[in-house]
């Protein structure tokens, strides 16, 4: 059954491993990851609020890389609810 056809209680796709020879974390199959990485570079790059987390993140001795995951999953989760809320 195509994605744009599936009920919102069917169950998701089950997650898939990033990489055999890395960490254990897997990449849920929920939003386009393209769109998502795209805006989170947009927003490290431009928005003020974001830069200071970026920055913050980074004194903490976080990659790149990961400060991108979790801005990622972030904006997720906020596309997320205000979906949830749309009527």
């Amino acid at each position: 059954m195509p994605r744009s056809r599936r009920s919102a209680a069917s169950p998701s796709p089950p997650h898939r491993p990033l990489s055999a020879d890395r960490s254990q974390r897997t990449q849920p199959r929920s939003f386009t990851p393209c769109r998502d990485h795209t805006i989170a570079l947009s927003r490290m790059r431009y928005h003020a609020e974001t830069r200071a987390y970026v920055e913050r993140r980074i004194a903490e001795g976080k990659n790149i890389r990961e400060i991108r995951r979790c801005l990622t999953r972030h904006l997720a989760r906020r596309v997320y609810k205000i979906l949830e809320r749309t009527p």
